[in-house]
């Protein structure tokens, strides 16, 4: 999901641990830390500095987070989010 790979890429970034962010991503620790060793290799770069050059990076960040929060475990059937809107 692209969304959370730029919001895992973005807290990267940030410096946040990547236990953190398995748990705020809902992701397992070893990809987020499979995130953090290709950062620091240099391999987001350009999508990082993209980012930072934009305008309002934290509605950037919230726009994310509005987008994976329904994905959030405990999981649901489209359906079922459907339903409770």
């Amino acid at each position: 999901m692209i969304a959370k790979r730029i919001a895992l890429i973005l807290l990267v970034s940030q410096g946040m641990s990547a236990y953190k962010i398995s748990l705020y991503l809902g992701i397992s620790p070893s990809t987020a830390e499979r995130f953090e060793r290709m950062y620091n290799r240099g391999k987001f770069r350009n999508t990082v500095r993209l980012l930072k050059t934009y305008k309002g990076i934290e509605r950037v960040l919230q726009h994310v987070a509005d987008f994976i929060a329904p994905f959030q475990y405990p999981r649901k059937s489209l359906n079922r989010l459907l339903q409770e809107r």
